[in-house]
C-alpha cells in the first residue's frame, strides 16, 4: 500500500508537459505577431514592430509567476467554452499605449509611470485587448485554411494577477511572449498570450470539424515540388499517395500508370 502511495506521489510531483495541439506552433506566433503589428498600428496610429521572444508550453505557475502588479490583464474565453486564457499586457506597454492613443508624441518616449489604471485606461486598452484577439484568431486562419467558427472575445479585465484563477497552477499552458516597440523612439513593452491546452484542444476540433486545412509544410516534398498549388492538391487527393508510394515495391506497369494519370492531371492546368 505505501508503495502505491509513493507512486502516486511520484506521479503528482512530475514537472513534464505536454506538447502543444497546433500545427505549427512556431508558424502561429509569427503570423501572431504580424497580425499584432497591424492591429495595434490603427490604435496608436504609428509604426509597431513586434518580435516572438519565447514561445513554450509550461505549467500556469510558471507563466503568471513575474507578472508585475499593477498590469493590464485581458481574460479571454472561447464562444460557450468553459475553459479561459490570458492576455496580458505589462505596465510600460499599456502606459505607452494609452499615452499614444490619447494623443501623445511618437517621437519621444517618456518614462512609464507605474499607477494603478483608471476605467478610461481599462477602456481603452479593451479595443488593444480586442484588436490582439482578432490578429490571433487571423493566425489561427493562417495555420488552418480558416478561422474558428466560435469566436474568442474577451470575458473581462483584471489589474492584479491575484484577482484571478483562471486555471489550476498544474495545468500546461501555451506561452507566447512578444516584444512590442511603438513609434520613432522606440517605446518598448511586452505582451504574453497564455492559452491553456484544454483551449487549444477545442479550438483545433473546431477547425479540424469545418475541414480546416493546415498550410503546404515547406519539408512536404511530394506537395512542394509538383510545380502548383492546384497539381498538388491533385497529387494530396490520389489514393496512392496516401497509401506512401514513394515506399511502395511496384512493377513498372503500376508505376508508368501512375506517370500516365499525373501527366494528365497536369495538362489543363498548364494550359491554364
Amino acid at each position: 500500500m505505501r508503495e502505491a502511495e509513493n507512486l502516486l506521489a511520484r506521479k503528482l510531483r512530475h514537472d513534464g508537459v505536454a506538447r502543444s495541439p497546433l500545427p505549427d506552433t512556431d508558424f502561429v506566433g509569427e503570423t501572431f505577431a504580424r497580425q499584432a503589428e497591424r492591429a495595434l498600428r490603427a490604435l496608436v496610429k504609428t509604426g509597431v514592430s513586434a518580435i516572438v521572444l519565447e514561445c513554450k508550453v509550461v505549467k500556469v505557475a510558471e507563466a503568471v509567476r513575474d507578472i508585475a502588479v499593477p498590469t493590464m490583464l485581458g481574460l479571454i474565453e472561447i464562444e460557450n467554452g468553459k475553459v479561459q486564457g490570458l492576455l496580458n499586457l505589462d505596465t510600460d506597454f499599456a502606459y505607452h499605449l494609452i499615452d499614444l492613443m490619447l494623443g501623445g508624441d511618437a517621437s519621444i518616449a517618456p518614462v512609464p509611470i507605474t499607477r494603478t489604471f483608471t476605467e478610461i485606461d481599462m477602456a481603452l486598452c479593451r479595443l488593444a485587448h480586442e484588436g490582439l484577439l482578432g490578429a490571433f484568431t487571423e493566425a489561427l486562419a493562417a495555420c488552418f485554411g480558416r478561422p474558428p467558427a466560435r469566436a474568442l472575445q474577451l470575458a473581462g479585465q483584471r489589474q492584479d494577477i491575484a484577482q484571478l484563477r483562471f486555471a489550476p497552477e498544474h495545468v500546461d499552458v501555451l506561452v507566447y511572449d512578444i516584444a512590442l516597440d511603438i513609434g520613432g523612439a522606440a517605446r518598448a513593452g511586452n505582451m504574453r498570450l497564455v492559452l491553456p491546452l484544454a483551449m487549444l484542444d477545442v479550438i483545433c476540433a473546431i477547425l479540424r470539424d469545418e475541414g480546416g486545412v493546415r498550410r503546404e509544410e515547406p519539408s512536404d516534398l511530394w506537395g512542394s515540388r509538383c510545380g502548383t498549388r492546384r497539381l498538388a492538391r491533385a497529387w494530396r487527393s490520389t489514393p496512392w499517395r496516401s497509401a506512401g508510394a514513394w515506399r511502395s515495391r511496384m512493377s513498372c506497369a503500376s508505376g508508368s500508370a501512375i506517370c500516365s494519370s499525373f501527366r494528365r492531371t497536369r495538362s489543363p492546368i498548364s494550359s491554364s
